[in-house]
């Protein structure tokens, strides 16, 4: 190597170690700013912009989002022990090492853990998971287990049915997506009264799934929508007896011209007429996914 090469190299060498500095006495204080703070790890301080951590990082962005994932769950883990209730540093935390290195898997995958749930669980603050695993999948849209967290964090923390269906509908279309992923599609669906996608669905694991227990748990699923549907449309009709002062009996519909015989479950056994109008599964039929729907108000 020539002297001049050699130069070079001893300069480089020289800019990482001292341009490390203010990187590492930045992240130190602000380690010592929430754990020294008077009266516990509420202390005050923020987090540097990315500019500023990209200048001192000397262009090295995937050792700074390295240090500063690091930090976060040192934060979140000091701010938990002391029974905290708010950490208002860890969202900013994870943006910016999610900005300074979006491939940094780590941190929209259990970044986003450490923030979907509410207190003492979590930071609570599940937008900013969904924000995160949504920056993610802009990078690295065939990534199906961002979808399956996605979608949970909408089912269990926002409480919304229908967008964590089509969050775990379209990991599901991608290559090399686990069967579940279907299934939580369906599930969801169900719940967010998407019926037609719910069927669909369940009709596709039926026909295409090689797991005898998933199918078994589709037709399981599409027996009980098919019963839900005929015990709506007999409450409808039933309503209609009462209404006219008439008894609500098998005999009574067919007189009514409102059915012609008995109606069977798909397990072949004939529904239950009460005499408030409303109908049931005989007591031999067993669906496990069933759930009644409620009665009507025939008066």
């Amino acid at each position: 190597m020539s002297p001049v090469a050699r130069r070079h190299w001893l300069l480089a060498l020289l800019l990482a170690a001292f341009g490390f500095l203010p990187l590492n006495y930045l992240v130190r204080n602000q380690l010592r700013g929430y754990d020294l703070a008077p009266g516990g790890p509420q202390g005050n301080w923020l987090v540097p912009s990315y500019s500023a951590t990209h200048i001192m990082s000397l262009g090295f962005d995937g050792f700074a989002a390295d240090v500063y994932w690091t930090e976060a769950i040192q934060y979140f883990g000091t701010f938990k022990l002391a029974h905290a209730q708010n950490f208002p540093q860890l969202v900013s935390l994870l943006r910016l090492a999610q900005r300074l290195d979006p491939d940094l898997s780590a941190v929209p995958e259990y970044g986003a853990l450490l923030l979907c749930d509410q207190p003492p669980l979590g930071a609570g603050h599940p937008r900013a998971a969904v924000e995160l695993l949504q920056a993610a999948l802009r990078r690295h849209p065939t990534r199906w287990r961002l979808y399956y967290n996605l979608g949970f964090v909408y089912a269990l923390n926002l409480h919304d049915p229908g967008d964590a269906a089509q969050a775990f509908l379209r990991g599901a279309q991608l290559p090399g997506a686990h069967p579940i992923m279907k299934t939580m599609a369906a599930l969801y669906a169900a719940k967010a009264s998407q019926n037609e996608l719910a069927w669909n669905l369940w009709m596709s694991i039926y026909k295409t799934s090689p797991d005898q227990g998933l199918r078994n748990s589709a037709l399981d699923h599409l027996q009980s929508m098919v019963a839900q549907r005929q015990i709506r449309r007999l409450q409808q009709r039933t309503c209609q007896l009462i209404r006219k002062g008439e008894w609500v009996s098998w005999r009574g519909l067919v007189s009514a011209r409102l059915t012609t015989g008995v109606i069977l479950d798909p397990q072949r056994r004939p529904y239950r007429l009460h005499p408030d109008g409303s109908v049931t599964l005989s007591p031999q039929t067993h669906f496990y996914s069933f759930q009644q729907p409620p009665p009507l108000s025939c008066r």
